[in-house]
């Protein structure tokens, strides 16, 4: 699969620094993308090392931010979902922004059933503000 717009990027994260444990994610999730037919150069490997899932304050994942409403961005392929947020709604916020700037997330722990979850969730939520109001 050959990307016409934009390009195909990794995301790693691990929560304690380590540099054999980042070094094992990149080789994985890289592996699972060559397999996909995406090519991706160590340039477009972004990856926070020591850094908390719970929080957006992390270097890699702003500069994923900004290249994601640049529009240089087409695909993002990560290990799971919880290595891009550990927060269910700082997720959905990022799989929100993606979606707004067209770029598809595939994460290795099958992300259609997660998506689907996702609207499941926001559903409840969208409820649950309605009956408190």
């Amino acid at each position: 699969m050959i990307i016409e717009k934009g390009k195909a990027v990794i995301y790693c994260r691990v929560a304690y620094a380590g540099e054999a444990e980042i070094q094992s994610q990149i080789t994985f999730v890289l592996d699972f993308a060559k397999s996909k037919g995406y090519e991706i150069n160590a340039d477009d490997y972004y990856c926070d090392n020591g850094v908390s899932g719970i929080t957006l304050n992390r270097p890699e994942m702003n500069r994923l931010l900004l290249d994601i409403r640049s529009g240089n961005i087409s695909v993002i392929v990560a290990k799971d979902l919880g290595r891009l947020m550990r927060d269910y709604v700082l997720l959905d916020t990022f799989l929100n922004e993606a979606q707004k700037y067209n770029v598809e997330v595939i994460t290795m722990d099958n992300y259609t059933a997660m998506y689907e979850m996702r609207n499941s969730l926001a559903a409840i939520l969208q409820n649950m503000n309605v009956a408190m109001i």
